[in-house]
């Protein structure tokens, strides 16, 4: 799933991504979600752009379901005082409106669909109409008016009833019992009996502790036989936040109702030799599971296994240093009565929840729940504010808190049909929450709201006028955390064209082995911290090169043309030599029998003749000279196999061992170079960094990472076609033009593949 906000300003140094979205989806005073004037549910927001010239544009792949041209503002003043969106005294409204279509993946065979709602546009990007399939960040048109007031949209998220449990996960939802806000301490006995779900799991990890967990004393050193149990206990039940991100670990903790329990644990590079980190993950899952590494990573990474090989012994510890009340402490997460979640699992503890209990099938909230969190302690304080109060009060910040994170059932507000019965409550006094609308006045109501309703003429595929309503803002932040790629995604990140020396060159986009390896690349990049839009450049900016555009797992050639022979490339960062291999399967926690020694020792000593020498003495380490090793070979070939999951992973412990992630993060300048290419295609162009270049280095060119003329590493023009079109993909950076601007939205000359 790849999501981005509806405005896409420049982004400022050293921004992080949730600050980011912030500023670009800046909310106008008024048009707050969920509930606006008089407590009429809202299922949107109204978002200010951050210039009048910024368009609204896509906010993912997707099809355009409905759109309807802007009406034109009268120009004469008698014409626009009668026109059914013009209020007196109060201004014009624009109706232009566009609708999308989204169908993606958050995990292993979890598809979603949801719809995005873009209304209140004063122009559409010509070229546009129903039925078209369209880009994340394409442009839509620009924002128009809402009475008067300019540079404006109303922004909803919404999603079928059938689709919210895929979503938020079963916990957040709990359909069996009462939700969260409507019976809080049955929610939280629910949520914490049972580990989260394993399907889809990103973002950052999460623990629940019972009171009763035990302590213990201990170092810095990740080692069981360094820790010794205090005989002590918490003696509160924390909920654990594991947050792996730049290099660093940092946990923090939190009661039930997401207050926070001490001061943040954070290790990384400075802290004592031993500290688990994100860049040493790698070195410290053999200390943790000498066994079984692989498991021992996943431990360290989710706080639980997650793929199909376990932990040896199944009780390996997991000790970590955690904050509490009375200071930090040791505890071992690696148990059964601690659960398990993740971001994909919302938990409550953050903010996350539901609300349904609104049947009245009208316009008005009659939520409990908002109500409640709008009373904010005192019962039924809020039905007695002026309607200034009660606009000042969904404006405050305590209150935005509780409701922003919430999904929402109720109707939409653009449906044509049953206008009295959703909106006749207008007419009451204002005194019973009503506005005393005189039939004159609900009339000409009437007339304004619906010359701005679509819902009967877009007819949208699957989903109620009753439906659930997507917090906006927070779900793009959340979901921008969830980096699993569906079968469109992924193939777009293969650039249309490649640099190869003056070559100008057509890339084909083979399915086969993509297809075939899709889910294991999925499961490669959450486990191996792949899961930042540059580390995915820069992973993929090799993978896809190295792969022959995923055409092959294999070294092409190579039983004819290269010395080592059978020890070449496989898999999608290319494992090669057996030493190589065997520092692989022993991560894998296989046994390797002492005869592949020899061989190791055999082909070294190839290695270190002159070039021209080694191809008449590879025959001193082929598979008939060790007739012992016939597992191995088993194991060598299996990297190259796509029905297994050894082509993917080995990349994955490629960039784990090489610490490619620490390069990757580093700030990517991009700089443009140009070719004359050859059979008179004139000045093709291609986009190179020196943080590309260091995270290709350090698997392929070690000595050489520190190189600034970008020279010796075998195809790094064709990578960086790979990583440019990535980074047109995957983020929202700009590239420079001829002039060296950063204008441009796609690498220059190349073209995206469709959706």
């Amino acid at each position: 799933m790849i999501i981005s906000p509806p405005f896409l300003p420049d982004r400022l140094a050293n921004e992080t991504d949730e600050a980011f979205v912030t500023r670009a989806m800046t909310t106008s005073t008024r048009g707050k979600f969920p509930v606006s004037y008089y407590m009429q549910w809202h299922g949107g927001v109204h978002l200010q752009a951050p210039t009048a010239d910024t368009p609204v544009r896509a906010i993912a792949d997707g099809r355009i379901v409905y759109l309807r041209q802007p009406t034109a503002r009268p120009d004469n003043q008698a014409t626009l005082e009668q026109h059914p969106l013009y209020v007196p005294n109060i201004g014009w409204t624009d109706n232009g409106c566009i609708v999308i279509r989204h169908e993606t993946e958050i995990g292993e065979n979890i598809t979603i669909v949801y719809y995005s709602i873009y209304m209140h546009l004063r122009t559409i990007e010509n070229g546009l109409a129903q039925g078209n399939n369209i880009h994340r960040k394409t442009k839509l048109g620009n924002a128009g008016r809402i009475y008067d007031q300019g540079n404006l949209i109303h922004f909803e998220i919404i999603a079928a009833d059938d689709q919210i449990e895929n979503i938020i996960g079963s916990l957040t939802l709990n359909r069996n019992g009462a939700n969260y806000h409507t019976n809080q301490q049955g929610h939280i006995t629910h949520y914490i009996s049972q580990h989260g779900r394993t399907t889809s799991c990103f973002g950052n990890m999460y623990f629940y502790l019972p009171a009763d967990t035990p302590t213990y004393n201990g170092t810095h050193n990740i080692n069981r036989y360094t820790h010794k149990a205090t005989g002590n206990t918490l003696g509160q039940a924390l909920y654990l936040e594991m947050k792996y991100h730049s290099g660093n670990c940092t946990f923090t903790a939190y009661d039930e109702n997401g207050t926070q329990i001490g001061q943040p644990v954070t290790t990384n590079g400075n802290s004592p030799r031993g500290s688990v980190h994100e860049y040493n993950l790698f070195a410290q899952a053999s200390e943790v599971c000498r066994t079984m590494p692989t498991a021992g990573f996943e431990l360290l990474r989710f706080g639980r296994v997650l793929g199909t090989e376990a932990l040896n012994p199944a009780n390996t510890a997991h000790y970590r240093q955690i904050p509490t009340a009375n200071g930090n402490t040791w505890v071992n997460l690696n148990t059964d009565a601690i659960k398990k979640y993740s971001d994909a699992d919302f938990p409550f503890w953050k903010g996350w929840s539901v609300a349904e209990d609104d049947t009245n099938n009208d316009s008005r909230c009659d939520s409990a729940i908002v109500r409640a969190i709008l009373d904010n302690g005192t019962a039924g304080s809020f039905a007695n504010l002026t309607d200034e109060q009660k606009q000042a009060r969904l404006s405050e910040e305590a209150i935005e808190k509780k409701l922003k994170k919430t999904f929402y059932k109720f109707p939409t507000e653009w449906q044509n049909a049953n206008f009295e019965t959703r909106f006749s409550w207008l007419r009451t006094p204002v005194d019973q929450g009503g506005m005393a609308l005189t039939d004159e006045m609900f009339t000409w109501y009437q007339n304004h709201v619906q010359a701005q309703t679509f819902w009967e003429a877009a007819n949208l595929e699957g989903i109620d006028a009753n439906h659930w309503h997507c917090p906006p803002i927070e779900f793009i932040k959340h979901f921008r955390q969830c980096g699993w790629l569906s079968q469109s995604e992924l193939k777009q990140l293969i650039p249309s064209h490649a640099i190869r020396g003056n070559n100008w060159e057509a890339i084909p986009a083979r399915d086969a082995i993509r297809n075939a390896i899709r889910l294991n690349i999925n499961k490669a990049l959450r486990k191996y911290c792949i899961n930042t839009p540059l580390r995915m450049a820069c992973f993929f900016g090799n993978a896809i090169q190295e792969s022959g555009w995923f055409g092959t797992l294999q070294e092409i050639g190579a039983q004819g043309a290269h010395w080592y022979y059978p020890w070449h490339g496989r898999g999608l960062l290319q494992l090669t030599h057996p030493y190589n291999y065997k520092s692989y399967w022993k991560f894998r926690g296989r046994t390797i029998p002492q005869l592949f020694d020899t061989l190791i020792n055999n082909y070294q000593q190839v290695e270190r003749l002159p070039s021209a020498q080694r191809m008449g003495r590879r025959n001193t380490f082929q598979d008939g000279q060790y007739q012992g090793l016939n597992q191995c070979y088993t194991w060598r070939d299996q990297v190259a196999n796509q029905a297994n999951i050894d082509p993917v992973d080995s990349a994955g412990f490629y960039w784990a061992s090489y610490t490619m992630a620490r390069y990757a993060d580093e700030t990517h300048t991009l700089e443009r170079v140009t070719i004359n290419a050859n059979r008179n295609l004139g000045i093709k162009v291609y986009y190179r960094g020196l943080a590309f270049w260091r995270a290709s280095a350090a698997v392929n060119l070690p000595a050489r990472i520190n190189n600034t003329n970008y020279r010796g590493l075998n195809g790094f023009d064709q990578r960086c076609s790979v990583y440019g079109n990535c980074l047109a993909i995957l983020t929202e950076m700009k590239f420079p033009n001829a002039q060296n601007n950063l204008v441009l939205e796609f690498p220059e000359g190349y073209t995206k593949r469709g959706i």
